[in-house]
């Protein structure tokens, strides 16, 4: 199970060729559907730091562009390239064995014909956090919003809204260094900071990656046991 709670690419020198009233900033905004709009055509997005930042990850999420073209260069030169498909709305994770220190990433975006303007919600770039192992069975619930009522002759009115999914694993007999792992990443996101969280690596069509925060606080029991081992449930609700 993996995390991806912070972000680098706010700190980058970040350009690409959005229309005249977007801006290309909200590829890392918060809120993931402001997204940035590009005329029809191909697009390049450049990132670029001054500082070495060591990073293993890069994800794009929620957006109409077909495929893309991603190039990473380290501190040392070195270079890396990498080519998708992408599904309409979906979610790409990319990830690379050297865990070294990125100079400047590029991105090649390749439009759909016949589309007049494209968007793009969310870009990732930043270290991946692995999360303990949890239990089998982990729940999943579609949270239906909004009201419903009915009138005296049963018929039905009230507000729709968008559902959300949420998800829930549990966690058992975790050791105490894993637990710090778990401490260090809810004292980053807490519950307000949306981020990536993709349960199942080896599954992702299964059990696609999302975008979300924490929905509740975290209560740790430790173990009848030598040493400190520890029990505890974690939960998330997708974020847009």
């Amino acid at each position: 199970m993996n995390a991806y709670p912070v972000n680098l690419i706010p700190g980058a020198a970040l350009s690409g060729n959005t229309l005249s009233f977007s801006d290309i900033r909200n590829v890392y905004h918060r809120y993931m559907k402001h997204r940035a709009w590009f005329p029809g055509v191909n697009a390049v997005i450049a990132m670029e730091w001054k500082e070495p930042l060591r990073m293993d990850s890069f994800i794009i999420a929620d957006t109409d562009y077909v495929s893309m073209d991603l190039t990473v260069t380290f501190f040392d030169n070195s270079v890396i390239d990498f080519h998708k498909d992408l599904l309409e709305d979906g979610m790409e994770i990319i990830e690379w064995d050297d865990n070294k220190p990125v100079k400047k990433i590029n991105l090649y975006l390749y439009r759909q014909k016949g589309v007049n303007e494209h968007y793009l919600g969310y870009l990732f770039a930043g270290e991946k956090v692995t999360l303990p192992r949890f239990l089998v069975e982990p729940q999943w619930e579609t949270e239906i919003r909004g009201s419903a009522n009915r009138t005296n002759n049963g018929q039905v009115y009230g507000t729709i809204l968008p559902t959300l999914d949420k998800f829930a694993v549990e966690f058992a007999r975790v050791y105490k260094d894993e637990k710090k792992v778990i401490d260090r990443y809810i004292r980053t996101v807490h519950n307000s900071i949306p981020h990536v969280v993709d349960l199942y690596p080896e599954a992702r069509e299964d059990f696609p990656p999302r975008y979300v925060t924490l929905d509740s606080g975290v209560a740790f029991t430790k173990r009848n046991e030598a040493d400190f081992w520890w029990n505890f449930n974690m939960e998330w609700m997708e974020a847009r």
